[in-house]
């Protein structure tokens, strides 16, 4: 035999070898992961009793589960609350959290908006708004990033295979929406960005960087942007997995934004910086019907 042709075809061996190798060690992986004791961190009565408090001491509120996730031992509801003024709403807006358990400020952010809604501190008169204050109960309870059978939740927009995502695709079916957000928190990066998609207006991007960077927060460069991120048409069809923004930007808004605060920041920090984004983003959007 050749040489050549033998050493081509041990290289060729050599690479099957490895990715045999690779794709059984991913699978133990996963079922470790699967099977690993995940000690609970948090308490999703608590949350829920904060929300029903507020839904119960305003007319303007309501709450309901539009589904539970269920992993054997495991089961919890996934709330929905929605707040609608005495007048017609003129817009609609969504906002939601914890789609990585992970990122906690997002959930307490939307919760204590909506008890400033109960509490009428703040009022929207023209404005629909809707909220899932945590997508992913499991990883929220255990302070992970996926949900129990170890996937990205936000990053499979293109199967849509999980037990929270098909629940996001059923709520959202027939629904649009004016502007949607998507609460998120950074641990890599030491600065606060956004992330837009297919937005061909990024005034407001850099008006809220600049609302940031005025209450003394530190902004992300990223490739001549500062303080947001753009993602074209293109560079959302090179992506592999769709998340769940690319989706909503698709299917169901013109407007959505991500809100990335700094997670290595103190907790109170990390609210404002959201109550700042909510701030300039629904004002910019719907000025004169605030």
């Amino acid at each position: 035999m050749n040489r050549h042709c033998f050493g081509d075809k041990l290289k060729v061996m050599s690479k099957i070898l490895i990715m045999i190798l690779l794709l059984n060690f991913l699978s133990s992986c996963t079922t470790f992961y699967k099977h690993y004791p995940f000690k609970q961190k948090r308490e999703l009565s608590s949350v829920q009793k904060r929300i029903y408090d507020a839904v119960q001491a305003s007319p303007k509120l309501s709450m309901r589960t539009i589904g539970d996730v269920n992993y054997g031992d495991f089961s919890a509801p996934v709330w929905s609350v929605s707040y609608r003024s005495d007048g017609a709403a003129n817009y609609s807006v969504f906002i939601s959290a914890a789609i990585h358990g992970n990122e906690p400020a997002g959930t307490e952010s939307i919760v204590r908006l909506i008890e400033e809604l109960s509490k009428e501190n703040k009022q929207y008169p023209s404005i629909a708004l809707d909220f899932i204050p945590i997508i992913n109960p499991w990883g929220w309870t255990r302070n992970v990033r996926y949900n129990r059978e170890g996937i990205d939740v936000s990053r499979e927009f293109d199967s849509i295979a999980s037990q929270e995502s098909l629940l996001l695709k059923k709520y959202l079916s027939q629904k649009t929406y004016d502007l949607m957000i998507s609460h998120h928190e950074d641990g890599r990066d030491k600065g606060f960005y956004i992330l837009t998609y297919e937005n061909e207006d990024l005034s407001i991007s850099e008006k809220l960087g600049q609302s940031i960077k005025e209450a003394g927060y530190p902004l992300r460069l990223w490739k001549g942007q500062v303080g947001y991120i753009h993602i074209t048409g293109k560079a959302s069809e090179k992506k592999i997995n769709q998340t769940f923004m690319q989706y909503a930007r698709k299917h169901h808004s013109n407007n959505v934004y991500i809100i990335e605060s700094i997670y290595t920041m103190p907790f109170e920090d990390r609210l404002r910086q959201y109550s700042i984004s909510h701030d300039v983003l629904l004002s910019s959007l719907f000025g004169n019907s605030l």
